[in-house]
């Protein structure tokens, strides 16, 4: 679905939200209209570098020809897994830790004010899980983004 087919705007949609959803956590404040493997575009078409990849999730990026085959071979013998046993994905996560002079929700609005989604997990780490199709290119460009954010605050 895309605004301009609803005749809504952007904030339609987040006092929609608002209005009739529990918020359980923060959002990003911008609108997720399309993906396509590493980037999520907003209503505008400005691309969003996804290194956040969702809530419990690994992401394989989105609707990537690759992965959409993959999936569809991998349903027929697991879908899905919970937290108690150890998963390989689960332990390779990239974390980084600041000393106690940066503030990890700092980098992380920093990062987004960049169009990069990442988060922060305490108070002075910020976590990302990069989509399994990333790029070493996207991952030069993400680390180009903290400096640059991480840089701001320290100005």
């Amino acid at each position: 679905m895309k605004l301009k087919e609803l005749g809504l705007t952007a904030q339609d949609i987040k006092d929609k939200v608002s209005k009739y959803m529990i918020e359980t956590y923060e959002r990003f404040d911008f609108l997720a209209e399309t993906a396509r493997d590493q980037y999520i575009y907003d209503e505008n078409g400005t691309p969003y570098l996804d290194f956040y990849a969702g809530i419990a999730v690994n992401s394989a990026g989105n609707c990537n020809d690759k992965v959409v085959a993959a999936v569809k071979d991998q349903v027929g013998d697991i879908m899905h897994t919970f937290n108690y046993p150890y998963t390989i994905p689960q332990a390779l996560l990239v974390g980084v830790e600041f000393d106690d002079t940066i503030s990890g929700v700092d980098v992380k609005h920093g990062c987004l004010d960049r169009h990069l989604l990442l988060t922060a997990i305490g108070a002075h780490t910020i976590r990302m899980i990069p989509p399994l199709i990333i790029t070493e290119a996207d991952c030069d460009k993400a680390v180009e983004i903290i400096l640059e954010a991480v840089l701001a605050l320290e100005a």
